[in-house]
Formats: structure tokens, sequence, C-alpha cells
């Protein structure tokens, strides 16, 4: 069994409360099928959504990091001679 601290717990007991009240509010409700559909209909279109700023944003983060990677590459290549020249200095003092 896996140990839980005070904050896990916290956020275990407001989440079955909410739940709890959900239910109380909710639970003895019943809907249509039409309704069941249109609630299915929006939820899978809100998982398509999902999925796609899902794969934007794993886009986005590679792209991010090749653009940092490109950038110290870039930074090394032109500060490596005063580096260089900077170094070579102190060393004559």
């Amino acid at each position: 069994m896996i140990k839980i601290d005070a904050k896990d717990h916290e956020q275990l007991v407001e989440a079955y409360g909410r739940y709890k009240e959900y239910h109380n509010l909710y639970g003895t409700i019943t809907i249509s099928e039409e309704q069941d559909q249109e609630i299915r209909n929006k939820a899978s279109e809100l998982q398509g959504t999902y999925d796609y700023y899902k794969i934007l944003i794993h886009e986005l983060e590679r792209c991010i990091g090749s653009y940092h990677m490109a950038k110290n590459s870039l930074k090394s290549k032109i500060y490596s001679p005063a580096r260089k020249m900077s170094t070579i200095k102190k060393n004559q003092k």
C-alpha cells in the first residue's frame, strides 16, 4: 500500500466531497438517449480538440528544444575566438 501525505489526503477528501455533492444534485436525474448522444458527441469533439492541442504543444516543445540547441551551438561558434582572446590577454598580464 502506498503511503500518502496530508496534502494528498486533503485533495482526496475534497474530490470525494465534490463527487458526493454532484451525486446529491444529479444522482437521481435520468436523461434521454438523445441528450446522452449529444453529450457523447460533444465529449468526443472535446477529446479531439484536446488531442490536437496536445500534439501542438509537443511540437512546440520539440521546436523550442532544437532552437536552444542551435542557439547554444551558434553562441559557442561565434564567441569561441573572443573567449580565447580574452584568456590570452589575462594570461599575458
